[in-house]
């Protein structure tokens, strides 16, 4: 997809995918078509373990991480909403009372190790679980 606009010769200063692996991909193609990384930033989101990895190399600017944690309190939040509690207080809610928002986190080249020793503890935790 990357490549079809790279053909449009439109300009552009940075690069922000719906998720990593779209990130990864079009870093693929700016490699193919010879464009230096350093000069367009792309980001990603999602933190999974390739693009914390493209992160460490310099290839991806940033990537977002969605917590588990948070995922479920978000859940409890819902859950509480829809039992007819009062969430006037509550902070992660649009006016019209139909989103709530997860707070996510930034993961760039300060951060990215910890997310990814994080990650994979979760991964082996799942993998665990499952068997």
């Amino acid at each position: 997809m990357i490549n079809i606009f790279l053909a449009t010769g439109k300009k552009f200063d940075a690069l922000m995918c719906n998720n990593d692996e779209m990130a990864l991909g079009s870093i693929d193609a700016f490699k193919e078509n010879q464009i230096d990384l350093t000069k367009f930033p792309i980001i990603g989101v999602d933190a999974i373990d390739d693009g914390c990895k493209a992160i460490l190399s310099g290839d991806m600017k940033f990537t977002v991480y969605q917590s588990a944690k948070n995922k479920a309190k978000m859940l409890v939040k819902v859950v509480e909403l829809a039992s007819g509690d009062d969430l006037k207080d509550f902070k992660n809610i649009t006016e019209d009372g139909k989103y709530i928002w997860i707070p996510f986190e930034k993961v760039d080249k300060n951060n990215v190790k910890q997310i990814t020793e994080f990650t994979e503890i979760q991964h082996i935790v799942e993998l665990i679980i499952l068997n």
